[in-house]
């Protein structure tokens, strides 16, 4: 790979050496650059390595907001996860469950959210909920959560669910959505994102 610098070099095949050198606009390096040294912008430099950045693909950030990549998996540092269900409650009946997650014990929730996909059919009697077993609605209380299809709701933004700030889960724990619909119900979609680090 060489540079071609007009009027300083005339083969666009030489190489050059450049200490820390400052690039106004941009640089096409899609056949490759090696780096020995770091990376600056605007006298930043990153810190992070080739193998953390390549995770990053396709994300817009500065300098600053890379370096804090740098040493998170030796640091034992716990990234957020998002566990997504999409819940068929199109199955009438009395309390329909579905595993969302099995979390660990010392996992921190978040926060929990539910939005309706697709409007619950049927009668009056539809619900939705989201919990564990022996308290199903800890997280989403029925009164709460909306079955339409503006329907959203968070743990945190619930008045009648018991958990309404992050918990760290003292055992292994299962979260399940629980639904009832007494009428025959052919429609219905709740999708449950429990967020968790």
């Amino acid at each position: 790979m060489g540079i071609y610098i007009e009027g300083l070099i005339d083969n666009p095949n030489a190489s050059v050496g450049l200490t820390r050198p400052v690039i106004r606009g941009g640089m096409d390096i899609s056949g490759g650059i090696d780096i020995s040294g770091t990376i600056s912008q605007e006298g930043t430099d990153l810190a992070s390595s080739i193998a953390e950045l390549n995770k990053l693909s396709g994300v817009t950030a500065v300098p600053a907001d890379l370096n804090l990549v740098s040493g998170l998996v030796a640091a034992g540092v716990g990234l957020v996860k998002v566990a997504t269900v999409t819940v068929d409650c199109s199955e009438g009946g009395t309390a329909e469950t579905e595993d969302i997650v099995t979390l660990p014990a010392g996992t921190v929730i978040l926060e929990l959210i539910t939005y309706c996909s697709k409007a619950f059919d049927g009668d009056t009697t539809k619900t939705f909920e989201v919990g564990i077993e022996g308290n199903t609605d800890k997280y989403i209380d029925p009164v709460d959560c909306p079955v339409t299809l503006a329907g959203v709701m968070s743990m945190m933004a619930g008045t009648n669910n018991d958990q309404k700030v992050p918990e760290v889960l003292a055992a292994e724990t299962a979260i399940i959505a629980t639904w009832t619909n007494t009428a025959e119900m052919t429609k219905g979609t709740v999708v449950v994102k429990v967020i968790y680090c």
